[in-house]
């Protein structure tokens, strides 16, 4: 990434952890938080400047957008628990998504 800028962000949306000014309880995380992103790494178009309060709008709709590109085929990312993982760029949308919302119910394999 560009001097200033990190590429690690939170993802925010309705769904996600981030998802309004208040912070989310643990009870909130009913997809439980071995089950749900908190940070992942986006390509560099998507990069924040480092100290200034961005996130990653993610479209549920469109999960994988942001994360890959033609150079970029893997997104580390970091759980609600603290554990780590890598996504690939040939991982099924619906795997993402599901890791990504806090609530959604999905069974995450």
């Amino acid at each position: 990434s560009a001097a200033g800028r990190t590429r690690m962000v939170v993802p925010r949306s309705e769904a996600t952890i981030f998802h309004g000014q208040e912070g989310t309880a643990f009870k909130e995380i009913t997809d439980g938080s071995s089950n749900t992103v908190a940070i992942v790494n986006v390509v560099p178009d998507r990069a924040v400047i480092w100290p200034k309060p961005a996130d990653w709008e993610v479209d549920l709709e469109n999960p994988i957008e942001g994360l890959f590109d033609d150079k970029i085929k893997e997104a580390a990312f970091s759980r609600a628990d603290g554990s780590t993982g890598v996504f690939q760029a040939d991982e099924a949308a619906g795997r993402i998504k599901a890791m990504l919302t806090r609530a959604g119910g999905e069974i995450v394999p």
